[in-house]
């Protein structure tokens, strides 16, 4: 009784994660700093979150729309990491594995290997990509009923990526 009150408590832990996540990456995507193309590239993914919250067909071909027309590497992979999220959402999960492999791929090769080194990304939006591909991924496990601690390590991964701030020091190293 007492594991499955830890069990249970992980979880709901892993959950209250994932949704600080969800609102950390809303965040970041209304900063008003940015130029016309950036928000309208913002809108769009957001369109699309909707989308795959409701399944709806659309989203798709609008991801694989977006892919094809996107300007550079990352703005690429944030539409995977839509894909990932949608094949996750349907009754073929396995699907969103290897999108989440690629972006996490992706991520770990920018900045000379800084991620793989550190923990962390020079780039918010680098961050935000491998947070995302380890929601995924949780996601994934939970729904296979896997390790529950795994599921709640992943969720804090993704915690620490969204949160934790570059500081000037580890940029001056790295320029």
């Amino acid at each position: 009784m007492k594991k499955m009150n830890t069990i249970a408590k992980q979880l709901l832990q892993a959950i209250t994660i994932v949704c600080m996540a969800d609102i950390i990456i809303a965040l970041q995507a209304c900063n008003p700093k940015q130029d016309n193309d950036q928000t309208a590239e913002n809108g769009n993914l957001r369109w699309l979150d909707d989308s795959i919250a409701a399944l709806a067909p659309s989203a798709l071909q609008a991801i694989e729309k977006g892919m094809n027309e996107a300007d550079d590497s990352t703005t690429y992979y944030e539409y995977m990491l839509r894909k990932a999220r949608f094949y996750s959402l349907t009754e073929h999960p396995e699907r969103a594995d290897t999108p989440i492999d690629s972006i996490k791929t992706f991520v770990t090769q920018q900045d000379n290997g800084y991620y793989a080194t550190n923990g962390t990304c020079l780039s918010p939006r680098l961050n935000s990509l491998m947070a995302g591909a380890k929601a995924c991924q949780a996601a994934r496990y939970m729904s296979n009923h896997c390790d529950p601690r795994r599921i709640v390590a992943l969720n804090h991964e993704t915690y620490n990526l969204l949160l934790k701030p570059i500081n000037d020091t580890e940029l001056r190293t790295i320029i």
